[in-house]
């Protein structure tokens, strides 16, 4: 079970021994809080809709088909400024006791 780090919905889960995938669906407003991880490196892989994204105060928008890679020690975050559909890729798997919200 992982740690729900916003309001949006984990439509389906999955783990390996080798990485962790998440199908995250946001709606309009929805976010992910600005976190970091300090072991597992992060991809984010936008299948519909945009998603604005923002890591180390960087922000960039992700369309279909665009990906993102956010590595341990990089505060991100996402807002969905409509409907969205992601995968999320977590390398090694995601674990609750890795997820550190921004203070």
């Amino acid at each position: 079970m992982h740690m729900q780090m916003g309001d949006y919905k984990v439509v389906s889960s999955v783990q390996t021994e080798e990485c962790s995938l998440r199908l995250l669906k946001m709606e309009r407003g929805e976010s992910v809080a600005v976190h970091h991880h300090q072991i597992t490196t992060q991809i984010y892989f936008m299948l519909e809709g945009e998603v604005d994204a923002e890591v180390e105060g960087i922000a960039r928008r992700l369309r279909p088909y665009e990906m993102l890679r956010v590595p341990p020690g990089k505060e991100h975050g996402l807002h969905a400024p409509a409907m969205c559909l992601m995968l999320s890729i977590s390398v090694p798997p995601l674990d609750v006791q890795d997820q550190h919200p921004k203070k």
